[in-house]
């Protein structure tokens, strides 16, 4: 089904025809999740009539299936159909170390001036799609680069070099989508 976001609205639209040769009256059309959607009054032989049901998005893979259920002369008749959505929850997660540490209050690492400093940008797709043209910057480094795909759980690691100044120095890595 197609992918939606968690917790956006999503409409079931549920149609029924009646494909005999005469008319059909109160069909109940249900949901297996939702339950009741109401009662269509009367069909005639080949028509059709729509209702529909909103509800919100959850994460993952989402299954449902709707019936339209009917007596005619004793004899039950019902027709089912399913639908299928996935709820997208897309979360990223970064973490920039410092010459291997994670160094995100001062003092950090005490590197010697003049020597290279490495900062190692670890990006993480801690949600339930993947991901595209996941673009990394520093505030003061500027681009870093671009990760095309990560895919849910998926990790992938930048670096940059720089020489290091004399006094307390800090940076922050970013990850867009």
């Amino acid at each position: 089904g197609p992918v939606v976001a968690v917790g956006s609205t999503v409409t079931w639209t549920y149609k029924v025809t009646n494909t005999g040769n005469v008319a059909l009256t109160n069909i109940a059309v249900t949901d297996d999740k939702v339950g009741s959607i109401g009662t269509i009054a009367s069909l005639a032989a080949g028509a059709s009539q729509t209702l529909s049901k909103t509800g919100t998005a959850t994460a993952g893979q989402y299954a449902n299936v709707g019936t339209a259920s009917t007596t005619w002369n004793g004899t039950p008749l019902s027709a089912t159909d399913p639908s299928h959505y996935f709820g997208a929850t897309p979360a990223l997660e970064i973490i920039k170390y410092t010459n291997g540490e994670d160094a995100n209050d001062p003092t950090g690492p005490v590197v010697a001036v003049g020597s290279t400093v490495t900062w190692t940008y670890k990006v993480t797709n801690t949600g339930n799609v993947t991901l595209t043209n996941i673009a990394v910057t520093d505030d003061k480094v500027g681009s870093i680069g671009t990760i095309a795909s990560l895919a849910p759980n998926g990790s992938q690691t930048l670096t940059r070099t720089g020489t290091a100044t004399a006094g307390q120095y800090a940076n922050v890595g970013t990850a867009t989508t």
